[in-house]
């Protein structure tokens, strides 16, 4: 691995250095100092630029200028700010000018319409809504408790960001008239036309105090519509599959529960008689009025007067009926940690198949968020929990037809306080029943389910063979196991695909070797299987593969590095923060059952960690009373052409000692801008008890920018546990293939007409002084634009070259 010391930054070619493109280069502006630009510093002398503020627009215009002559287009290039023709060449043109530009331009006799009168006010009015959109998108929404008002904006602003897959309807009013609020969610691709597809319908908050059920599900959401077209798994999921999602079900419930009676479980009908609410939950059809519910108005399970009695049930029993494709419920609440099954309003199981098909679905979504979070939620028929006569899951089961089960989510027990677990448990929560909700829709909507226990690779050594695990397991229909399943795979976006089995390693599990070809070339590739009856179903398809890029590990570059021997810049601690003890810091760690007795570093001591003494017993020093807070100083995560970043970091974490094992976890957050807004990188609940090495390219959480901050968060809350954590070795890793020869590359920085691999604003303007100067080097192309010198200097060859350039851009 070769290091490169210093190189942190990514520098930033400056055209006005060399006096040849204008004032600040191409798609200039001023930073907050007037000075500083995205692409130049003007006046600086000084070629190598790095961009720190914001850039701003104060007084520029795009206008739209016709230049007639090579003379007149030199002159335009030459003052303009920036041309934003994607190949400025005679003719129309438009160009960025502050307003001294604007007047020189004048001043030589050009005529102008302007396009944008003022771009500042453009680019503030587009950032405002960008701002608007994360902030209200952001993972950290689900740090905190919601108002109703903050839920129907986030419903709204989840259908805006994706306007392709989300749709929004009322599809009724609460008692009290608010409204219940439909989230549509499905694909517009697909081979399945959208009123054909199976649906698949989630509600949450039933009942008004489970304040996590409509987060949960409010997430669920969010994530189908977010990773819609980056995910494969779910973009395939969608294209084939309608979600009809109603998280907040009981709205007049849930504003009382905000506001009046935190605790308030039912909806808030006046019963007239000194008594309100009606447990929406003993309210359904099926066996209603039986065990388990009651007939006075102030019990917290009064059913109502009469079945449906309720607008809020009605509403979702109507979307039901009036949805023909309907093929499974959840219905979501807490708490307890339990996924249940039918029946509830009586001491019975269902017939069988679907016995088998309930018992088997709810055990794999158990071991399933198990193997995530460490977890455990308890798949069990409901009446095994208690009879309740006349709920949702009997009704949609037994009335409506379609497989239904009830989600009781985190904690697993707490009386009152189990309706309102620390804030810091709702992401969790959200995030392990999102893939437990994935795998529940592929397995009653799909065919075959396949899935990747480790995840799947998103870069592999190149000319190698990458190996990682598939589960291929029943769903709708049953793989023929005498038939080898295959992955289909070919090198880049064209060609055939060739084929190769998967390799069994026992019931539903294969491993996959994976060729990979040259360096930079992406491996695109899906699964097969053939199912009963002879039929080949696919996991994807060769129009929509999955994709592998390659890189060159000799040359991995570590551009930033921090062995954690001295602090170069870290911050402990927020203002949430509460931890009274196992404060992240600096320091030698001390061994116990619990914590590393050694950094990582090869020869070094110092690693941060949640206090590094060892104390009279286990939990002296652990995190205690909340959580503790370290952010990392700011990275710059830009990179080179060809290049990637990747952050690299080596943690570790336990949580399963002492009283309550496994009840907390580490959230790692990633930001770009400087820590306003925070990414997920991972929620840890790994128990490793040793060093952990992570890996993640940075692009696939947020942009790369020069603004990068990383956040690790160790927490303890009640039940009080025993967490430690440490954090060593923070790298951020250049990874790529050696960069390919382009002609449009002549010089490097120092404009000596030797080629560096990048093509850049040097080349540019080497160019433009070769062209200017007649220089047989700027002979790139004759009049027809073929590519073959003429012996000629023109402006063909200005055109030409321009076209190779921006090629590389």
């Amino acid at each position: 691995m070769r290091r490169v010391i210093g190189a942190g930054r990514s520098v930033r070619w400056s055209l006005a250095a060399f006096g040849v493109l204008g004032a600040a280069g191409l798609g200039s502006a001023s930073g907050a100092s007037g000075e500083e630009g995205v692409f130049g510093v003007k006046g600086s002398g000084s070629s190598l630029v790095r961009s720190v503020t914001p850039a701003r627009y104060d007084g520029h215009q795009v206008v739209r200028i016709v230049a007639r002559t090579p003379t007149e287009l030199m002159r335009v290039s030459g003052i303009a700010e920036s041309i934003m023709n994607c190949r400025p060449s005679l003719g129309p043109l438009d160009v960025q000018v502050t307003p001294s530009q604007r007047a020189a331009l004048e001043r030589l006799g050009f005529e102008m319409d302007v396009l944008v009168e003022d771009l500042q006010a453009l680019v503030e009015g587009e950032r405002a809504e960008i701002e608007a959109l994360n902030q209200l998108r952001d993972t950290a929404w689900f740090g905190n408790w919601r108002s109703l008002s903050e839920y129907e904006a986030f419903w709204a602003q989840t259908q805006a960001a994706a306007p392709d897959v989300v749709s929004i309807e009322t599809v009724g009013s609460s008692l009290q008239g608010r409204p219940i609020d439909l989230l549509t969610i499905t694909g517009p691709n697909g081979t399945t036309p959208i009123g054909d597809r199976p649906v698949i319908l989630f509600n949450g908050c039933l009942h008004a105090r489970e304040w996590i059920s409509p987060m949960t599900v409010t997430y669920i959401a969010d994530q189908l519509a977010r990773n819609y077209g980056s995910d494969p798994r779910v973009t395939a999921l969608l294209d084939e599959v309608v979600f009809y999602i109603v998280p907040m079900a009981n709205p007049d419930g849930y504003e009382f529960s905000w506001t009046t009676s935190r605790y308030w479980r039912k909806n808030r009908r006046n019963n007239g008689d000194g008594t309100w609410g009606v447990d929406l939950n003993r309210n359904w059809g099926h066996l209603w009025g039986g065990a388990g519910s009651s007939g006075f108005g102030s019990s917290d399970i009064y059913r109502g007067t009469a079945p449906f009695s309720e607008p809020e049930t009605r509403v979702l029993r109507d979307l039901a009926n009036d949805t023909p494709n309907l093929v499974a419920h959840i219905d979501y609440h807490s708490y307890s940690q339990l996924i249940l099954y039918p029946f509830g309003g009586a001491a019975q199981l269902p017939p069988e198949p679907d016995l088998t098909f309930f018992q088997t679905l709810t055990q794999d979504m158990s071991t399933l968020i198990l193997s995530l979070t460490g977890v455990f939620y308890n798949p069990i028929a409901s009446y095994q929990l208690y009879v309740a006569a006349g709920d949702s899951t009997d009704w949609f089961y037994a009335d409506r037809g379609v497989y239904s089960l009830t989600l009781e989510l985190r904690p697993s027990g707490g009386g009152l306080a189990g309706f309102n677990p620390p804030v810091s448990q709702i992401l969790p929560t959200a995030m392990e029943n999102y893939e437990a909700a994935l795998l529940f829709a592929e397995r009653v909507s799909l065919s075959l389910v396949f899935g990747f226990p480790e995840g799947r690779p998103q870069s592999a050594e190149a000319e190698s063979v990458v190996s990682f695990p598939v589960t291929i397991l029943n769903g709708a229909q049953q793989l023929d196991t005498g038939v080898s399943p295959r992955v289909r795979y070919r090198f880049g976006d064209e060609g055939s695909y060739d084929a190769t089995d998967l390799i069994s390693l026992g019931v539903g599990l294969y491993a996959v070797e994976l060729p990979t070809g040259a360096c930079g070339q992406d491996v695109q590739y899906y699964f097969e299987a053939t199912v009963v009856g002879g039929e080949v179903l696919t996991n994807a398809s060769a129009s929509s593969p999955y994709t592998l890029s390659t890189y060159d590990p000799d040359l991995d570059t570590i551009v930033y590095e921090d062995n954690c021997e001295v602090d170069l810049g870290w911050t402990v601690g927020v203002p949430t923060d509460t931890a009274t003890r196992g404060i992240w810091e600096l320091a030698i760690p001390e061994p116990t059952a619990a914590q590393p007795g050694s950094d990582h570093t090869p020869g070094g001591e110092k690693c941060w960690v949640t206090d590094g003494r060892a104390g009279t017993s286990l939990g002296s020093y652990d995190v205690d009373d909340g959580a503790t807070t370290l952010t990392s100083p700011r990275l710059d995560g830009t990179s080179p052409a060809g290049r990637e970043a990747y952050l690299v970091y080596h943690r570790w974490y336990s949580n399963d000692q002492g009283a309550n094992p496994n009840t907390d976890d580490m959230p790692i957050l990633i930001s770009n801008d400087d820590g306003a807004t925070w990414e997920t990188l991972e929620i840890v609940t790994e128990n490793a008890n040793t060093w952990v090495r992570k890996e993640f390219r940075i692009a696939d959480f947020v942009e790369p920018t020069d603004q990068i901050r990383v956040r690790f968060i160790a927490q303890d809350f009640d039940p009080g546990s025993i967490v430690e954590a440490a954090v060593d070795d923070v790298l951020i890793v250049w990874r790529g293939c050696a960069p390919t020869t382009s002609p449009a590359d002549l010089t490097g920085p120092e404009m000596d007409g030797i080629p560096d691999g990048v093509v850049t604003i040097a080349d540019l303007n080497y160019f433009l002084m070769l062209w200017m100067d007649e220089d047989l080097g700027a002979d790139f192309s004759g009049p027809g634009l073929d590519g073959v010198p003429d012996g000629l200097i023109t402006i063909a060859d200005l055109n030409y070259y321009m076209s190779l350039w921006l090629a590389e851009q």
